[in-house]
């Protein structure tokens, strides 16, 4: 019978088969089982790969076959065929793989697909186990869960099936009682089974009648529990994408297997269990149906510190198996922009200072402002606390008016803003520079406006360019040159923010500059100069320098600092 078989396996399979077998290489099997078992009763068997010299061919990738020589209803591994695979070593254990469904010597064979040749028996002498009454009637009995060859997920299952109703029936699960019900009045089994922890698995159903005696029964029914290398992780989609700014709140998306027990994602000391989602078809580019089975959700927070964070993903299904992706995906926290004053205004009047300004950036715990101020730069001994920001702003945006009063002495005050918290504590980092305003007794009602800064050179090989930061309300910015006494001399006037100095062929010069900003009305400049030095001129530029300062200044003199074109 054994060749009968393998000579329709071999007419079965002429076509091309995706197996590799070393031809010379593998001479024989051998079979390692026990010599003895009980029907029904699941046993393990070894198949090891050997060549001519009993060595264990460890690179055999063949496919074979095991089969029962006088026993047709036997369960075997692989009905299919088992193809080693490099994993193996040319061994492979087929856990509880074998059972058999009646007493007798049996002759348990294995043969290659590709040679019926090289092969390999054992026996075994199967006796009458104790798996429960006999059978003693016909009564029909049929299982649809778990089927027949099938494969299940898990360590449990739904037993189902029909029978004689309003019956007893017993479960056998690998030879052993799994336990026993009663069917319904239309005959149904029902049965949870549960602690299957075999790969390859025999299960038998028996209906009993009045007397307990069996009425019928299933047969074996053969079933394996899926080979479990832990559950499938297949993407991660990050809603808000991968570079975002500190204390972001993420909404993500994690494609793997249906149904797991658990979905947990970290992002910095973080742990999130995410749930499966009832709905949905994607994740990602990834398709997982229209239930939305095999997609889980849930929210993370990005760090506070600006850098790079793996976000790490952990699969764990009900057999406890885990699967962990770390780096699943890597999350960029930006450095959040600077906080910055803008656009400070202040308005000189009568004892009282007046400040319009823009807070860019502005800190979500902005509550208040707070105005240092005194009449030395380095002494900003008093203070003055602006209402509520919501009460003090211009607008919809982050623009602010306040004042400070009470400023009884005339002359010139030093001023500093700073936000505050709703405690009322100041908030790291947040604060101007000091804007100055002239509070004399002729000052009143006048512009005041801020120092330029940022001001720098760049040279070529024929030119040196001054450029510096617009002020918005600037009408114009005074260009000064230091002369030989150490003064600053007006040159020119201009509306932009840059001045080009053409420098001469002929010598190598260097002068120092400053530039000042005028107020809108064109009567008053920012109170300090802002100065850079070692800029680089020449002779011929020099007169043309002394030139416009004698002109521009007698101009300037007649105006003062009326630029209004």
């Amino acid at each position: 019978m054994k060749r009968i078989f393998a000579a329709l396996l071999s007419l079965a399979f002429l076509l091309p088969h995706p197996a590799v077998f070393a031809a010379g290489k593998v001479a024989k099997f051998s079979l390692t089982v026990n010599q003895a078992a009980k029907v029904g009763e699941a046993i393990d068997l070894t198949v090891k790969a050997l060549d001519k010299d009993g060595g264990t061919v460890a690179d055999y990738a063949g496919t074979v076959y095991v089969t029962v020589d006088n026993d047709s209803k036997a369960t075997l591994p692989y009905a299919e065929g088992y193809t080693f695979v490099a994993a193996d070593q040319g061994q492979k254990t087929f856990s509880k793989g074998l059972a058999f469904s009646k007493a007798g010597n049996m002759t348990v064979s294995v043969i290659d697909i590709d040679d019926d040749k090289v092969e390999g028996v054992a026996k075994v002498n199967v006796t009458e186990g104790d798996a429960g009454p006999g059978v003693t009637g016909n009564e029909a009995v049929t299982i649809t869960n778990p089927e027949n060859g099938g494969t299940i997920t898990g360590n449990e299952t739904d037993l189902v099936g029909t029978t004689k109703k309003n019956s007893k029936f017993q479960v056998f699960l690998n030879g052993t009682k799994a336990g026993e019900g009663q069917t319904d009045d239309k005959g149904a089994i029902l049965f949870k089974l549960k602690g299957i922890d075999q790969e390859q698995n025999v299960l038998e159903v028996k209906v009993l009648d009045g007397s307990d005696k069996v009425a019928g029964t299933t047969g074996k029914i053969a079933f394996s529990v899926a080979s479990d290398k832990g559950p499938q992780f297949k993407s991660i989609t990050v809603q808000e994408g991968t570079s975002v700014m500190p204390g972001t709140v993420l909404h993500v998306t994690v494609a793997a297997d249906a149904k797991l027990k658990e979905v947990s994602v970290s992002l910095g000391d973080s742990v999130e269990v995410f749930k499966e989602q009832t709905s949905g078809v994607t994740a990602g580019n990834v398709s997982v149906g229209g239930s939305g089975e095999g997609l889980y959700v849930g929210t993370l927070t990005a760090p506070t510190a600006s850098g790079s964070y793996p976000i790490d993903v952990t699969l764990t299904n009900d057999l406890g198996k885990k699967t962990v992706k770390n780096a699943a995906e890597t999350l960029t926290v930006l450095d959040a922009p600077k906080p910055l004053f803008e656009n400070i205004k202040v308005e000189a009047g009568d004892k009282k200072a007046s400040f319009t300004f823009t807070l860019t950036n502005e800190p979500e715990a902005t509550s208040k402002f707070k105005f240092a101020y005194g009449t030395e730069s380095g002494s900003l001994t008093k203070e003055s606390v602006s209402f509520e920001k919501s009460k003090i702003a211009v607008g919809s945006g982050s623009t602010y008016k306040w004042y400070v009063d009470g400023l009884d002495t005339p002359g010139k005050y030093f001023f500093k803003i700073s936000a505050l918290d709703i405690a009322g504590s100041p908030i790291a980092g947040v604060e101007s520079d000091i804007v100055t305003a002239d509070l004399s007794l002729n000052a009143a009602g006048k512009c005041t406006i801020a120092n330029v800064s940022g001001l720098k050179v760049a040279k070529t090989e024929e030119q040196s360019v001054l450029s510096w930061d617009s002020i918005p309300e600037a009408l114009s910015y005074n260009v000064y040159k230091k002369d030989a006494s150490g003064a600053y001399a007006l040159i020119e006037n201009v509306k932009v923010t840059s001045y080009t100095i053409h420098l001469a062929k002929d010598a190598v010069r260097y002068d120092d500059f400053a530039i000042k900003a005028v107020c809108p009305d064109g009567t008053v400049e920012s109170a300090d100069y802002a100065e850079i030095t070692r800029v680089q001129t020449g002779p011929a530029q020099v007169l043309v320098f002394l030139s416009l300062a004698l002109g521009i200044g007698y101009f300037i003199t007649r105006r003062r600092f009326g630029f209004r074109g």
